[in-house]
């Protein structure tokens, strides 16, 4: 499970869960461009994916990677 963890436009501190790494990216940004305010991703195991990797996802060449 991934969850994202940002402020919402009306300034309330929420989480979106996800299934995957790829749908809480996706789900980030989606949230970004309605202007909430992304924090981090946090997933399994500890792992954790901060704002500049979310701004910078897909990564060039990730869609080659996909296929």
């Amino acid at each position: 499970m991934w969850v994202v963890h940002f402020t919402d436009k009306n300034g309330k501190a929420t989480v979106s869960i996800c299934q995957s790494r790829d749908a809480a990216l996706k789900s980030a940004r989606g949230l970004r461009e309605h202007f909430c305010a992304v924090h981090y991703i946090s997933g399994p195991n500890g792992a954790r994916i901060e704002l500049k990797e979310i701004l910078n996802w897909p990564s060039p060449g990730a869609e080659a990677w996909a296929r």
